[in-house]
């Protein structure tokens, strides 16, 4: 009697025992399957990453040329946003810290935090009032230099001055810069921003409107289109 007793006990205890955990080759089977799973959704997370960076940059571009745009209807004077190709960075000039020789484009490059004479006439040949300038909503946003995200950097720049423009080419290197008109328009910009692998984003900016925005592309694809 004794035994049966016993031996039910012993029953009862391996049933709990197994239903109380794991055995070794169960959490290894689980540790496999998780790695594998891991693996598969590492160049997703990847992707979301790249993609994520792309748009900051593209918003800081949008967002800058936006608020360029209304100064210059407000203040009716030019504004520019100048765009560095070797340093990745772009930052906001008006029409007294726009650089002349850039302007001439004599190979002189325009630094961010310089400060020069108005000029008398603007890229795209329509005159400007050269009075002094009081304070106004751009504070210390001219002058000062934004830095694409990180493993975001500038692909191609392809900008047109002037609407009588046939064609413009397609820039890889050196300095650039869009300007806003007092009437609200705008130089016509395509910019192309690459991430890494092939993603990437276009920023164009209209003419009649210098309204800005951006999407997502295929860089790859942009190459073959060009």
């Amino acid at each position: 009697m004794l035994d049966g007793n016993r031996s039910g006990r012993q029953k009862v205890g391996r049933r709990l025992s197994l239903a109380a955990g794991f055995t070794l080759i169960e959490m290894m089977i689980v540790l496999t399957i998780i790695a594998i799973l891991s693996t598969l959704a590492m160049p997703s997370f990847k992707g979301v990453a790249t993609s994520t960076r792309l748009k900051s940059s593209a918003k800081g571009i949008r967002d800058l040329c936006h608020f360029a745009r209304n100064m210059a209807i407000t203040e009716q004077l030019g504004y520019f946003v100048i765009l560095d190709m070797d340093q990745n960075q772009y930052w906001l000039a008006d029409i007294e810290t726009f650089n002349t020789a850039f302007a001439a484009a004599d190979n002189m490059l325009m630094q961010p935090e310089t400060s020069t004479t108005a000029q008398q006439l603007n890229p795209m040949n329509q005159t400007v009032t050269t009075q002094q300038l009081t304070a106004s909503r751009t504070g210390n946003l001219v002058g000062t230099p934004n830095d694409l995200a990180s493993q975001v950097t500038f692909f191609s720049l392809q900008i047109m001055h002037t609407v009588t423009a046939v064609e413009s080419s397609s820039q890889q290197e050196g300095q650039n810069y869009i300007y806003f008109s007092p009437n609200g328009t705008a130089s016509i910009a395509e910019i192309v921003l690459q991430g890494t692998g092939n993603r990437g984003v276009l920023v164009t900016v209209e003419y009649a409107t210098g309204r800005t925005k951006f999407e997502l592309i295929n860089v790859e694809q942009e190459k073959e289109d060009a």
